[in-house]
């Protein structure tokens, strides 16, 4: 896997990982929106929300479609051992500093500005007992979970016809959509949603390199888009005029949304792309882990010390700014930890 042929994927991680941040950051400043405030805000910050929609579904495909492939995902040991050298281990270090900083603002809510009661005190780890240490940390529980059943999934792939496992794929796929519409899984069993997205990911990427091209790339992307715009319409709809349930369009696995993800997906495949963004996707893995402290930090900062009022300029600024803060913060990793194995096919696949 030459990162020559890869460089379309790299700009997909890179897009989404931007994605990610803008859509926290709409999430933060919808959830503070209060009548009376300008109607202009709730709609920048619902379409923040609504239009990054499919980058979850993406990181999971990307994921899927260069680990699943992989003769070296297929050996059991080597395949866990340096999966939790690259993933397992910063998780688990990012989990209890993010733990350690929400105990932070707990302790100043309860002492210092008295909004929070001494009866909150146990809500930080119970939150990292049930997989969400932060709000953006559940998604690397969820991957774990991938991850721990990667080699058997490989194995599988190399044995199945592609037919087969198209097949299997949409069913997960269908089946994962049935099961979030139905109940709530427990963390640990989370993974369960998106196995389809994860098998699609490397059907999707296999069936276009085997055919050596993918003349209708943009003909599959601007009808993702279009999918993805039509969600977002369906949600900002729903949140003005108070429908409830409203999050149901936007959800990972709604019907829109998967759509929209698998078309975009198949949309970037054998795409030429000129700019070498391979660094910048080296990034991404970081970035994501330090993206959530930043965000909340920076809010912190325009609420409390500055007394910003939310607005369009302020999101924006927020967005950008935890892009470029979580950025030198990653490439500072990168200089001391180095993430992955450069250079090495599989090493894309470990980068979130």
């Amino acid at each position: 896997m030459e990162r020559a042929h890869e460089r379309e994927y790299d700009l997909l991680r890179v897009i989404c990982c931007a994605a990610v941040v803008v859509l926290h950051t709409g999430s933060i400043y919808l959830a503070g929106w209060q009548p009376g405030m300008p109607a202009a805000n709730r709609t920048a910050a619902a379409l923040m929300q609504s239009l990054t929609r499919d980058a979850v579904p993406l990181f999971v495909m990307l994921s899927g479609a260069f680990l699943l492939p992989d003769p070296k995902s297929r050996d059991f040991r080597q395949f866990y051992r340096k999966s939790w050298k690259k993933m397992g281990i910063p998780t688990l270090v990012f989990s209890a500093l993010y733990v350690a900083y929400a105990y932070a603002v707990l302790l100043a809510k309860i002492y210092i500005k008295h909004t929070a009661g001494t009866d909150q005190l146990g809500q930080p780890l119970i939150m990292w007992l049930n997989g969400v240490p932060y709000f953006h940390m559940w998604f690397m529980y969820m991957l774990a979970g991938l991850y721990a059943v990667t080699p058997v999934l490989a194995s599988l792939k190399q044995r199945m016809g592609e037919l087969a496992w198209l097949a299997a794929g949409v069913f997960c796929t269908l089946a994962g959509m049935a099961l979030s519409a139905r109940t709530a899984l427990p963390w640990y069993l989370q993974w369960l949603l998106y196995l389809g997205y994860f098998m699609m990911g490397a059907h999707i990427r296999c069936h276009f390199r085997k055919k050596g091209g993918n003349p209708l790339r943009n003909g599959y992307l601007c009808a993702g888009l279009l999918c993805l715009a039509a969600a977002a319409c369906l949600f900002h709809r729903k949140l003005w005029y108070g429908i409830l349930p409203r999050y149901e369009v936007i959800h990972p696995l709604s019907g829109l949304i998967v759509l929209s993800s698998m078309l975009v997906f198949a949309g970037f495949a054998g795409r030429r792309v000129t700019v070498d963004l391979s660094r910048q996707s080296r990034l991404t893995f970081y970035l994501y882990l330090f993206h959530g402290g930043v965000l909340s930090f920076l809010d912190i900062l325009m609420r409390n010390v500055f007394s910003w009022q939310p607005g369009i300029p302020q999101m924006l600024f927020a967005a950008l700014l935890t892009w470029l803060i979580s950025l030198a913060l990653s490439a500072a990793c990168g200089t001391y930890i180095r993430p992955g194995a450069r250079g090495k096919g599989d090493g894309r696949a470990h980068r979130r």
